[in-house]
């Protein structure tokens, strides 16, 4: 898939218009919804600081996990992998109602600051690694919207981030990932490091710029 063609924007209306259920027992199809109905009110409150609603970017991270042929249980993952860090919802909600292996994967994905959030991340895709697609379709849709940071330095910490240790957090996973996988791995790895260099390049003579044009003039 080329993945730069995917919406950067998504409607609720339509997210659910675009779901396709082929396969797909009634059992999953309640828990998928359950899942949108709790990442919806997780963040109905939220928007995104490029001025969007926050829910919108779970839906377009579950979306394209579709897209990459991720069955429902990691489509749910995609609208719950900010409940956790950005409600009060707790690892025991999840697990309760929608399975350890979701509950799992959100819980690693949730930074805790009591541990080496890179390591978090490369320890969890060893055991789970579906959990490394989620954390990529997330900083690529985050990338796409950077310019919304207002603080042009923010900006910049946040893309040298990419291109520093989540870069090297991608190359190490490589190896977890399955054959079926790998093709769209590399693919979205690409986007998401030339996609970060391009706007650094951009942010950092911008912010150049700016320094200049603040210089008194004696």
């Amino acid at each position: 898939m080329n993945i730069s063609r995917m919406p950067q924007r998504m409607s609720l209306e339509y997210f659910i218009r675009n779901r396709h259920w082929d396969g797909v027992s009634g059992v999953e199809i309640g828990l998928f919804y359950k899942a949108l109905h709790t990442a919806i009110n997780c963040h109905k409150n939220q928007k995104r600081e490029s001025g969007g609603e926050y829910y919108e970017h779970v839906l377009v991270v579950a979306d394209i996990s579709r897209c990459l042929n991720f069955n429902t249980e990691i489509q749910i993952v995609g609208l719950l992998h900010d409940v956790m860090e950005d409600s009060n919802i707790s690892y025991e909600e999840v697990r309760k109602h929608f399975g350890l292996k979701v509950a799992d994967i959100v819980q690693l994905i949730s930074k805790n600051n009591e541990s080496d959030y890179w390591e978090q991340l490369y320890l969890g895709a060893q055991i789970h690694f579906e959990l490394i697609f989620i954390k990529m379709i997330d900083r690529w849709h985050n990338l796409t919207t950077v310019y919304g940071f207002r603080d042009l330095r923010r900006q910049i910490k946040y893309l040298e981030e990419t291109l520093g240790p989540f870069n090297d957090l991608l190359a190490h996973c490589q190896s977890l990932i399955p054959e079926s996988h790998l093709a769209d791995y590399d693919e979205l790895w690409t986007t998401i490091y030339h996609l970060a260099q391009r706007r650094l390049q951009r942010t950092r003579k911008k912010l150049s710029n700016n320094l200049v044009k603040s210089i008194p003039v004696l």
